[in-house]
């Protein structure tokens, strides 16, 4: 997708597409279950556990990165004097959920992370 982590580039060879294009939906995710075919071959060079495992996420360690490599960054964006000159934030609120995740009190890296990304954006678009 657009910027997301994708790793599925050897599953778009023309002759498994082709051969994928052939089958009908019931072949490809019965009853909910996602995957089947893909798993079935797995299944001959890899353990069941691997297998049969639940989804897991690509995690990044982003409350650290906030509290290290990208405090001055999040410092930067999320200044109050920035924030009260757009009026959209409450310079207060942003300061305390700052101030709490650099003390560890709280994890706020995703609020604060959205923050920062909105002001990212806002600063490529709407200036």
């Amino acid at each position: 997708m657009a910027y997301s982590l994708e790793v599925r580039p050897p599953y778009l060879s023309v002759p498994l597409v082709e051969f994928a294009t052939k089958l009908p939906p019931s072949a490809l995710s019965p009853f909910l279950r996602t995957k089947i075919l893909l798993k079935k071959v797995a299944a001959r060079y890899l353990p069941s556990e691997i297998v049969n495992r639940p989804k897991k996420g690509f995690g990044i360690p982003m409350a650290r990165w906030l509290n290290r490599d990208l405090n001055p960054l999040m410092h930067q964006l999320l200044d109050p004097v920035v924030l009260k000159r757009q009026r959209l934030f409450d310079p207060q609120f942003v300061e305390k959920l700052i101030s709490q995740h650099e003390n560890r009190q709280k994890n706020n890296y995703k609020k604060i992370w959205t923050l920062m990304t909105f002001q990212l954006w806002s600063q490529n678009w709407l200036q």
